[in-house]
């Protein structure tokens, strides 16, 4: 995953802050509302033995784009969890 041009100027000027928010006060959301604002491109190597740096040489395949506003939530902050699984545990699953 590696941050868009768009994201990485938006942020250009922003200072190290406590508060996340703060980071998306200068985004323009009108933009979000259409197409959405890219912010990251999740790129991917063919091999999972590829040892190449996440960089411009691996494919996009595809972006995380914001298309509304920020909002605190007690969920997202508590209970909301992402994991990531062992390529082998996918390879086991795909032949089920």
């Amino acid at each position: 995953m590696t941050p868009t041009d768009e994201w990485k100027s938006a942020i250009s000027g922003a200072k190290a802050t406590k508060d996340f928010f703060e980071y998306f006060d200068s985004l323009d959301y009108s933009k979000a509302q259409s197409d959405g604002i890219p912010l990251f491109d999740i790129r991917a190597a063919y091999d999972p033995s590829d040892t190449r740096p996440i960089d411009e040489d691996l494919p996009v395949i595809g972006t995380i784009r914001l298309t509304s506003e920020l909002h605190r939530s007690t969920f997202g902050d508590e209970r909301l969890f992402f994991q990531h699984e062992s390529f082998g545990r996918d390879i086991l699953k795909i032949r089920d």
